[in-house]
């Protein structure tokens, strides 16, 4: 498939289903980042998961923002 083909599939999906899908993905990379910071062992990456988590909740932010105008 294509990149325009996904892009068309993509745009005739229901806003719902995406902002499920969005939830869906949001949450279970939270989950799991969250528990990559409870591992002792991936204490050397901590300031790298906490960075990958702080970019998620700006862009869940700004994917609020931008679903509610």
């Amino acid at each position: 498939m294509t990149y325009e083909k996904v892009a068309a599939l993509w745009h005739k999906v229901p806003e719902t289903l995406k902002v499920a899908v969005w939830v869906g993905i949001s949450a279970g990379l939270t989950a799991l980042l969250s528990y990559l910071l409870e591992r002792p062992e991936l204490s050397q990456y901590y300031g790298f998961i906490n960075i990958l988590l702080f970019a998620l909740k700006e862009a869940e932010k700004k994917y609020q923002l931008r679903k509610e105008k």
